[in-house]
């Protein structure tokens, strides 16, 4: 799954390798799916073998380091590096304080 506000040169270089090494591998390409997932519950997904996408960055930056293929993509240099970044974006993004934290737990009267 690709978001929009992603760098579109490592998205492809990505695909293309996971599409690379599912040939390689000779990996099925699955069943196709056309109902809706986001109306499917947690045990329809499970019964299907349908995974979720991480839920946070941290749970991304954690399966991006378990990918060795993405990894590779990325390149020896870059990959750590990239890593690093979103994990210093995590750690601050994970400190601040947002607007609704604090109208929710600091309303003055």
């Amino acid at each position: 799954t690709v978001d929009g506000a992603c760098n579109p040169y490592l998205a492809h270089a990505v695909i293309l390798a996971a599409g690379l090494d599912g040939i390689r591998r000779k990996l099925p390409a699955g069943k196709p799916n056309a109902r809706n997932l986001y109306e499917a519950t947690d045990a329809e997904l499970k019964h299907d073998g349908i995974a979720t996408l991480p839920r946070d960055l941290h749970a991304a930056l954690e399966a991006l380091e378990a990918d060795d293929v993405v990894m590779a993509a990325l390149g020896e240099a870059y990959g750590p590096y990239y890593v690093a970044e979103k994990r210093a974006e995590w750690r601050r993004y994970h400190t601040a304080v947002s607007d609704w934290e604090s109208n929710a737990y600091l309303e003055v009267f």
